[in-house]
């Protein structure tokens, strides 16, 4: 499975980069650049356990770990692309 080009990924993580840069749901931000490291290198980045867990947190008590579980999850799917 393919999961992104490397033209995508660099534009992506730059995008995430900027936003968190700029204070915004920085929490968030964070976890779509992981998210983004494992839709681009896959199962070499971080184990199944850890990717798990980063999906698991979406709906967290705590806001903060919720946002970079959000985060995570929305990078993996690569949502906001041509929004």
């Amino acid at each position: 499975m393919q999961w992104v080009d490397r033209k995508t990924y660099e534009h992506e993580m730059l995008k995430a980069r900027t936003k968190e840069a700029q204070g915004d749901r920085r929490d968030y931000w964070q976890g779509c650049k992981r998210g983004l490291r494992r839709r681009f290198y896959g199962e070499d980045f971080g184990t199944a356990e850890e990717h798990n867990l980063c999906l698991s947190v979406v709906d967290d008590a705590d806001r903060k770990t919720a946002e970079r579980g959000k985060g995570y999850r929305d990078a993996l799917q690569l949502w906001w692309i041509k929004r």
